[in-house]
């Protein structure tokens, strides 16, 4: 069973400090988490599963994720950073 807005929450573990921000794909196929280690992962919504991550604000993680958001297709994906 994986993920989805409706179940009870698991522990995505994937960040070195807080999860900051989170953002759904409108057809519940991913999750995004943000952190205050500046990492943006994207967890696949039927596995639980990292799918990829990107660090923000250079190698130190000196940056926080501080809102996510997905465009209704999909496609993109939007972060609002504190550096």
């Amino acid at each position: 069973v994986g993920i989805t807005p409706g179940t009870k929450p698991k522990n995505l573990e994937g960040h070195k400090g807080k999860v900051t921000a989170l953002a759904w794909s409108a057809d519940g196929k991913f999750l995004a988490s943000g952190g205050s280690d500046g990492k943006i992962i994207l967890w696949d919504g039927a596995t639980s599963e990292q799918e990829s991550q990107t660090l923000i604000g250079g190698r130190d993680g000196a940056s926080t994720i501080r809102a996510l958001a997905v465009s209704a297709d999909g496609r993109l994906l939007a972060a609002g950073v504190e550096l």
